[in-house]
């Protein structure tokens, strides 16, 4: 008789091919004579299927999980938590004791610093977290994470950037987005044209020619004029000129120079400053998409990565310059016809 694989009545061991087994005279089943009993070699129960609410969900963009710490509900990719400084990836819970806080501040400062608070092996946007940090740049691109991980756990796209709001097209071109910040120049360019294309008014234009020509006559060959006095008098008459001109504005034309005013100090950088992260954050995901399915090599894909993304203070320079030179030369046009 075969015994491999069955279970010793005594130990519990299973019986392998090797083993020598020696059959007691006795029977274990001494009170089940006479019962109709027949022995049979055990067989093991199959394993049973989960049930569909055994299953584990995985959790969703939005979900949170509990602080073993202090108990605080924390979003499920986050790497620490933010009211106790726990480690939610550590095997078990950590004390929260102001010794264990101390020794372990310096590496969460730097998690922060490069993700936001954010697991390096997670994924924001659908990038790791790891790449994400690399493409963004800069010195601490945990700010941009941890503000593009509060928008994707929201599913939200609008998320304020105090940076896009307070320099606007400058901001654009300082993180690369050479499209949408050149945009924002043309449209501050046409509100500013539109601005003067309503004050310039027929009545205006004279005054101001009148100013010029006051100041040629006043002081172009008076060179004992004193510097000071001439620049007061001067700005005296050009304020004076360009006040009479106002008074000859319609009400269009203020109505419609108060609402440029509005879009141009209100609300384009406001609008900037609450979509300026959801471009960006389109940008990095479709950037770093192409970048890996065109990258032969990791080696070169961290390297591409760096050089297309990070910051640009030139691209920010060349929009300043291009903006100013642009607004220059209009100036002098208009002057010129004067």
């Amino acid at each position: 008789m075969r015994y491999a694989n069955v279970k010793c009545a005594v130990c519990g061991e299973l019986f392998t091919e090797k083993d020598t087994v020696v059959v007691c005279p006795g029977c274990a089943n001494t009170a089940l004579h006479g019962t109709g009993f027949v022995w049979s070699f055990p067989v093991e129960a199959p394993p049973t299927e989960p049930k569909p609410t055994d299953v584990v969900r995985q959790p969703q963009n939005g979900d949170t999980v509990v602080c073993d710490a202090c108990g605080a509900r924390v979003y499920h990719k986050a790497m620490f938590c933010p009211q106790c400084g726990n480690p939610l990836r550590d095997h078990g819970p950590r004390p929260y004791t102001p010794e264990t806080e101390d020794r372990n501040m310096d590496r969460i400062l730097e998690n922060y610093e490069r993700y936001g608070g954010l697991d390096p092996d997670a994924e924001l946007d659908g990038i790791p977290c790891r790449d994400y940090s690399v493409f963004v740049g800069g010195s601490y691109p945990g700010r941009i994470m941890r503000k593009a991980a509060q928008a994707e756990r929201l599913q939200s796209k609008l998320s304020w950037c105090f940076s896009a709001f307070l320099f606007g097209p400058f901001w654009f071109l300082y993180r690369k987005m050479v499209k949408e910040g050149v945009a924002l120049l043309l449209i501050q360019l046409i509100l500013t044209f539109s601005m003067l294309g309503c004050i310039m008014t027929p009545t205006m234009l004279t005054e101001i020619k009148g100013f010029f020509t006051y100041v040629e006559e006043t002081y172009t060959d008076d060179a004992s004029a004193d510097y000071r006095s001439m620049m007061n008098d001067m700005q005296t008459e050009l304020e004076g000129a360009i006040s009479r001109g106002l008074e000859d504005l319609s009400q269009g034309r203020v109505l419609a120079m108060q609402g440029i005013q509005i879009l141009q100090t209100i609300v384009l950088p406001v609008l900037c400053g609450m979509f300026g992260l959801w471009f960006y954050r389109k940008k990095v995901r479709q950037d770093v998409t192409r970048l890996r399915e065109t990258s032969p090599d990791p080696v070169t894909y961290q390297v591409r990565l760096k050089k297309t993304g990070g910051t640009s203070f030139g691209f920010a320079l060349l929009g300043a310059a291009g903006y100013a030179a642009v607004y220059i030369v209009f100036s002098n046009i208009v002057f010129s016809l004067l």
